[in-house]
């Protein structure tokens, strides 16, 4: 179901959440993908930061010791 208003979806989705099977509604954004709950924002940073860490290290930075800025 489309929400004009706000632009934002609400849909069924079926997965884990909180280590809790099942289905669930969910919002979804005007393409059609959901939209990350505050969780998976955190764990889709969390693995963006270890790419990074991981390309710098092959670049021969160490990211621990980055100057301040």
């Amino acid at each position: 179901m489309w929400l004009e208003e706000i632009q934002q979806g609400l849909g069924v989705w079926q997965g884990s959440y909180e280590n809790i099977t099942g289905i669930w509604l969910r919002w979804y954004d005007a393409n059609n993908q959901w939209i990350l709950t505050s969780t998976q924002q955190v764990e889709q940073e969390r693995l963006r930061a270890e790419r990074l860490a991981e390309y710098l290290r092959s670049q021969g930075i160490d990211p621990d010791n980055l100057p301040q800025m």
